[in-house]
């Protein structure tokens, strides 16, 4: 994750038109290219809506024809297991053509409450942790802690799997990104995109949930990001774009799954 700063309007205002273009993105590129141009939704031989399938980039093999969302399995998609430990490569690239590869390790480490909600402290204490809660209604990011720096905490959390999405319809909502005393207001717009099949260096993965995001911060900066969860084992790939047009920066990295593992195994 790089860090920068917000807008909040709605997806169709003027005003969120000319955040985004302060970016250098028009309105019609704000969520990630392979998210806008994956084809229409089909119906199967029952009647049932199903997510089409294509060919997309970033280690992605192929999306799956599932059905929508009525009987998504919350609780498989952030299984809580503190045994569990995932290894995780980290890659950023930023415009100067500097990279950073980084091997992280990954597991549940303790709860916080944040939100009103009681989240899982997910990541590598060392380096990045998420704060991540789920119930009834799905799972939400609130926030990610660095050390040495001040907790980032988003209000609202920002909510990337629920039973109440319909596939490929996006839903906005302005958020206050607060950072210690320093509080910036912004816009996500968000979707639950679809299934996909995923080759990464812990293996392949199959129907993978894939969501796309896009953050707006009314102090400038603006990122989108591909979230992949496969089914009984959690996040397995985070891709991010980051440009701030103040600081001239643009940084793109990924978080990719590179073994998964239990303490307690022999």
């Amino acid at each position: 994750r790089e860090k920068s700063g917000n807008a909040a309007r709605t997806p169709n205002s003027s005003n969120t038109r000319a955040a985004t273009a302060r970016c250098g993105i028009p309105w019609s590129a704000a969520m990630p290219r392979d998210a806008m141009t994956i084809p229409r939704q089909r119906q199967d031989d029952k009647g049932d809506t199903m997510i089409p399938t294509t060919i997309a980039p970033h280690g992605i093999i192929g999306a799956s024809g599932l059905p929508r969302n009525a009987s998504l399995d919350i609780d498989a998609y952030f299984p809580v297991d503190p045994e569990r430990r995932w290894g995780v490569i980290s890659t950023r690239q930023r415009r100067n053509g500097e990279t950073i590869v980084e091997d992280l390790h990954w597991k549940i480490h303790g709860q916080r409450e944040v939100n009103g909600k009681n989240a899982w402290l997910l990541g590598d204490e060392k380096k990045l942790t998420i704060m991540i809660s789920k119930d009834e209604d799905g799972i939400q990011h609130h926030g990610d802690l660095v050390p040495g720096e001040e907790d980032e905490v988003c209000t609202p959390p920002l909510t990337t799997i629920s039973r109440n999405f319909v596939f490929r319809q996006p839903y906005s909502s302005a958020y206050i990104m607060a950072q210690g005393e320093k509080k910036t207001l912004g816009l996500f717009t968000h979707q639950m995109t679809g299934y996909e099949t995923l080759k990464l260096p812990a293996g392949i993965f199959h129907d993978c949930l894939r969501t796309d995001t896009y953050f707006q911060r009314d102090n400038g900066p603006c990122f989108t990001a591909v979230h992949h969860y496969a089914s009984g084992v959690g996040l397995v790939r985070y891709s991010f774009r980051q440009i701030d047009p103040v600081a001239n920066v643009v940084v793109v990295g990924t978080l990719e799954l590179s073994s998964i593992s239990s303490e307690g195994a022999a």
